[in-house]
């Protein structure tokens, strides 16, 4: 059997269609050789791409090949954000159609897997998508604003937590927020009547600086809807120490910090860490509570029980709503 052509190097790394294969210089029909994979709506990688990627990955890279293919328009609403990095997409988001828009002015792209949004929209409002040399993107503060038509209040804020969080350089290699409170203000202020515009009239003052993942914005909003007061985010052990150890959420009045465990927390290394962590806290007279994904199956029923049983034991003299 005759060796296929190699492919372009930037194709091994990448999805791609039969036209962007014929603008390298290759015959649209070498997809049917067999370390090529479909991808469905006429996308197509390499097998060694592929191989055990999950459904967020396939996602991304279907999404980046049809940005190619058609590049008058750009990524949005839930294609975008699952294309930020950890960026808290809401649920549903990160399967589905590729959403791009297109100036009001263009033809709808009538495509399988492309859903396509007509828009009027200012220019300072698509960017190129950070790390994706040649795709456009809805801006985070403009993604914000089309998702609040297609979250609930609690899914919104945690995508504005997400994006106005401080990134940490060492994982992100980025050293600005997506965007800001302001940011997010202003995207509301200068759309008036757009649609979701009720939804984000209410999520945007729950919205905070501090939260690392959506599942801290999931369990302070449960602490708030039970009527606890709103915990500090990324609380310092020592307010006078900028390199002071910092718990996810807590109060300084009752010396309660609660720390949040995701999957990376379940190491033997971590644990160490973690142990070390709490050991700092607990020697300067603090209680530490810790919240996983399983105080999440209960809606953070127990949990908030918990905070509210230590918050009473500390002085803390209100009472949990019913």
């Amino acid at each position: 059997m005759r060796t296929p052509q190699p492919l372009p190097g930037p194709l091994r790394r990448r999805a791609f269609t039969r036209s962007q294969l014929l603008g390298w210089g290759v015959h649209p029909e070498r997809v049917r050789r067999r370390d090529i994979v479909s991808l469905g709506a006429g996308i197509f990688a390499h097998r060694d791409l592929v191989t055990d990627a999950d459904e967020v990955l396939l996602h991304r890279l279907r999404a980046l090949a049809l940005a190619r293919e058609f590049p008058h328009g750009w990524l949005s609403h839930g294609t975008a954000a699952a294309l930020l990095d950890r960026c808290a997409v809401p649920a549903g988001c990160q399967d589905g159609p590729v959403h791009i828009s297109v100036p009001a002015a263009s033809p709808v792209i009538a495509r399988e897997g492309i859903q396509c949004h007509r828009v009027r929209t200012d220019p300072q409002e698509v960017f190129e998508l950070p790390g994706v040399r040649g795709v456009q993107s809805s801006t985070p503060t403009r993604l914000w604003r089309e998702l609040a038509s297609m979250c609930s209040v609690s899914e919104l804020v945690s995508l504005g937590d997400s994006l106005v969080r401080e990134p940490y350089f060492w994982a992100e290699q980025r050293t600005e927020p997506y965007t800001s409170l302001d940011g997010l203000r202003a995207a509301v202020d200068q759309a008036a009547g757009f649609p979701g515009r009720r939804t984000a009239m209410q999520a945007l003052p729950l919205i905070r600086v501090g939260a690392d993942s959506a599942k801290e914005t999931a369990f302070r909003l449960a602490l708030r809807q039970a009527g606890l007061p709103e915990p500090q985010l990324q609380i310092p052990l020592d307010p006078a120490d900028p390199g002071s150890r910092r718990g996810d959420m807590g109060y300084r009045s009752w010396k309660l910090v609660i720390q949040y465990d995701g999957k990376s927390h379940y190491t033997p290394q971590r644990h160490r860490a973690d142990q070390r962590r709490d050991n700092d806290w607990v020697a300067e007279g603090w209680l530490t509570l810790r919240i996983s994904v399983e105080d999440d199956r209960d809606g953070f029923g127990t949990a908030v029980g918990q905070v509210y049983a230590a918050l009473h034991s500390r002085g803390y003299p209100g009472e949990l709503r019913s």
